[in-house]
């Protein structure tokens, strides 16, 4: 009887081809998680630049549309910047020292930071104001200052008057309503009016905003800050 001897022969990858299938893997997998974070990146500021502009247009037209409907006697603007901070954890308005901020409305031109609006019609004053954090808080450049813009309303029959409006032991804090969310910082915004001929008042209202969360660094070519002004007129009926 005849014995045959069967040899076996095995195929496989060599340590040189396994070492560079894993290279290349490997630089495909990075390319792939480069790319992925930075599409995420984009759609998260795109996001946040959106809703940056749908929040400053939103409080521009809640403006507009009270102005719009107010007597220019019933429509006054006030600076109380150097006086009044918010407190964000409270939701209260700070106030040092008002002496005489509230004494008198300002005058043509001057530029100011709350609007005091009584529409037609209503025993209801609507104040709207721009206020800095109480601590100067400031974003994550060191740079720009934290602010917010309220929102109340007063009755004119229940002791209502310029200074009271903010004020947090005549006027509730849980009646404040603040315009801007987390996301969204107003670095500024500027209030002023002129007279027209037909005795109305003319306003313009500059909103500085920006996006509190970004991704690319100082000097790209995407910017976080936004602007938009209003220019809107009192529609009081002149006879």
């Amino acid at each position: 009887m005849r014995t045959y001897n069967r040899e076996n022969k095995y195929e496989a990858f060599s340590l040189i081809e396994m070492l560079i299938t894993i290279i290349i893997l490997g630089f495909i997998l990075l390319t792939c998680a480069l790319v992925l974070t930075t599409l995420i990146k984009v759609s998260t500021v795109s996001t946040n630049k959106t809703r940056v502009r749908t929040e400053s247009e939103y409080m521009q037209e809640l403006l507009r549309r009270t102005i719009r409907t107010t007597d220019p006697a019933n429509a006054n603007i006030y600076n109380s910047r150097a006086v009044r901070t918010f407190d964000p954890e409270t939701s209260k308005v700070i106030s040092n020292n008002i002496g005489d901020t509230y004494n008198n409305p300002l005058g043509e031109s001057v530029v100011g930071n709350e609007i005091h609006l009584r529409p037609y019609g209503s025993s209801k004053w609507i104040c709207v104001g721009f206020f800095y954090g109480k601590n100067n808080e400031m974003e994550s450049d060191g740079q720009t200052r934290k602010g917010y813009v309220l929102k109340t309303t007063m009755d004119s029959n229940n002791n209502y008057s310029p200074a009271s409006c903010f004020d947090p032991t005549k006027n509730s804090p849980y009646n404040y309503m603040v315009l801007n969310s987390r996301f969204v910082n107003v670095s500024n915004m500027e209030i002023l009016f002129t007279r027209t001929e037909d005795g109305n008042k003319e306003f313009i209202l500059n909103v500085h905003s920006n996006a509190v969360y970004w991704y690319f660094a100082k000097g790209a070519p995407l910017s976080r800050k936004i602007f938009r002004q209003s220019i809107v007129k009192t529609e009081g009926v002149m006879w």
